[in-house]
């Protein structure tokens, strides 16, 4: 494993992973429909025994027990039904084949590692325990690469995964970032606490109470005092100072909110929400802030570039990319946030989506 030059940075950053808008249900004749993008399409006449949305891919186990991943507009029969559990990621589906880890990925379905002792995953990274080799490794853009060839004499402990990175510690108390390829080694030793976004890792410690970020490739001290609440996302960690400022590091910038405590504080992907000093519903999105409603909604979820939330009076609100919208729907069955395609069931077995601040 190599220790990055800093020359190298920029090269690596040009791989980004993007979701597509994706999300699945069954008509009335329970036939199994996807929508992509903005096209539906039927992908099984027959309702599946289970499915997941993941942000580039629909997962099923179909009628038949058979395990079958749509991706790329085609369906793909993985196996005749070995998968005994499973879960999707924004660019992997991840696969236990009674004891066997299989990851599929890009078209093809692979085997990672047989009996793990345990496994991490986030959208683009997976780590994992090999018990006949006692090595850990991790898999990402299709390789596997270790990160201790021998657990035993070199254990290692996760200590937080993002969806491009992974964080652990070493029995030298070292905290090291896995990220892209190559290890970082991070300036601090007795660290409390870690937590991990997409391209970021901030961590506390109990030496200097500085708090510290790693982020693409760089490290930056935020704070020479340590923080009383903090939160990471995609490329952002909102924090609040022990003079109750309230802040949020995002893209390498610092914002700074306002001298408050956040109320009801939410980081989740790209997005942070909170209630201000006066109450008001606010979201934080890629370096602005706006004022949603004059209270907490009772009912919200964030994904990605998301956030949706209900009114008082029951009326679906979508703040999507930047933009807020009030959906003109006064009745419906159910609601389903799939990434950022939010789906709506307004009676039984009919679906409207919305994707992008267009309806479907």
């Amino acid at each position: 494993m190599k220790i990055i030059p800093v020359l190298l940075i920029q090269v690596l950053l040009t791989y980004q992973a993007f979701s597509q808008g994706l999300s699945a249900f069954m008509n009335n004749r329970n036939a199994f429909f996807v929508f992509d993008d903005s096209v539906k399409k039927e992908i099984d006449y027959l309702k599946p025994q289970n499915f997941k949305i993941g942000g580039n891919s629909v997962a099923f186990i179909a009628n038949d027990k058979s395990f079958k991943v749509y991706q790329k507009g085609r369906v793909i029969k993985v196996n005749d039904g070995f998968t005994t559990d499973y879960t999707v990621t924004g660019n992997y589906v991840i696969m236990m084949n009674g004891t066997s880890l299989h990851v599929f990925d890009n078209g093809v379905s692979k085997l990672l590692v047989r009996n793990p002792v345990e496994y991490v995953a986030s959208d683009s990274i997976i780590g994992f325990a090999d018990p006949l080799t006692t090595a850990y490794y991790v898999y990402t853009k299709g390789k596997v690469q270790p990160l201790s060839s021998d657990l035993i004499a070199n254990p290692i402990r996760i200590a937080a995964i993002g969806k491009n990175l992974l964080a652990y510690t070493t029995m030298l108390d070292s905290l090291i970032v896995y990220y892209h390829g190559y290890l970082y080694p991070q300036p601090v030793q007795q660290v409390t606490e870690v937590k991990a976004g997409k391209n970021m890792v901030a961590f506390k410690n109990s030496y200097d109470g500085e708090f510290k970020v790693f982020y693409k490739g760089l490290n930056y001290v935020l704070e020479t005092f340590e923080v009383t609440e903090y939160l990471v996302g995609d490329d952002l960690v909102a924090y609040t100072t022990q003079d109750r400022d309230f802040k949020i590091f995002y893209a390498g910038v610092v914002y700074s909110i306002g001298n408050f405590e956040p109320g009801n504080l939410q980081v989740k992907d790209n997005m942070v929400t909170f209630t201000d000093a006066t109450g008001f519903f606010n979201v934080f999105y890629k370096g602005r802030t706006t004022q949603l409603v004059q209270y907490l909604p009772d009912k919200y979820e964030m994904s990605e570039n998301s956030v949706l939330y209900l009114s008082r009076d029951g009326r679906i609100h979508l703040f999507s990319f930047g933009k807020d919208l009030e959906l003109p729907i006064e009745n419906y069955e159910s609601l389903r946030l799939d990434y950022d395609v939010l789906r709506v069931e307004t009676s039984p077995n009919q679906f409207s989506f919305h994707y992008r601040n267009k309806a479907y």
